[in-house]
């Protein structure tokens, strides 16, 4: 499984959170060596993370973000 890494890699000191991908430092380091399903996990669990804090990452895209 592909990471999902957009390229913003800014750990917001408040809430640990990557800015980009919404991941923590150890879900970012454990990727690479995680299984699928543990990926898999991983995202389920930043997308509850996200939603429950009402995070909205940063896009890699600010050219539309203007429009």
């Amino acid at each position: 499984m592909s990471s999902p890494c957009i390229g913003i890699c800014r750990i917001d000191d408040f809430s640990g959170m990557c800015e980009g991908c919404g991941r923590t430092m150890e879900e970012i380091s454990g990727w690479p060596s995680a299984s699928e399903a543990e990926q898999q996990q991983t995202l389920a669990t930043v997308a509850e993370r996200m939603a429950e804090n009402n995070f909205k990452p940063v896009s890699s895209n600010t050219d539309t973000d203007n429009k």
